[in-house]
């Protein structure tokens, strides 16, 4: 069985108003299929853009969010914006 050379996650957040989304960030990990002996992952070296894996991976994220919205949030590569958002 083959084993991927790399795997990924991709996280949304988003803020409400009722039920409408008024605002939303979000940040992707691109990780070498490997051991690690550390957990940090939030260094610049995993942290991507939702845009960069979706080209990556051929993948479409978010899709239902309003289009101005998935943009900016898919555009982010900064976790500390993400984890404060």
């Amino acid at each position: 069985m083959p084993v991927p050379n790399y795997y990924w996650k991709v996280f949304l957040k988003v803020k409400r108003s009722g039920n409408t989304i008024t605002d939303a960030k979000a940040i992707g990990f691109w990780l070498k299929h490997q051991q690690y002996d550390h957990s940090n992952y939030s260094n610049a070296e995993f942290v991507k853009s939702v845009d960069q894996i979706e080209a990556w991976t051929g993948f479409n994220f978010f899709v239902n969010l309003p289009s101005s919205l998935e943009a900016t949030a898919e555009a982010n590569t900064s976790w500390s914006q993400f984890q404060n958002f």
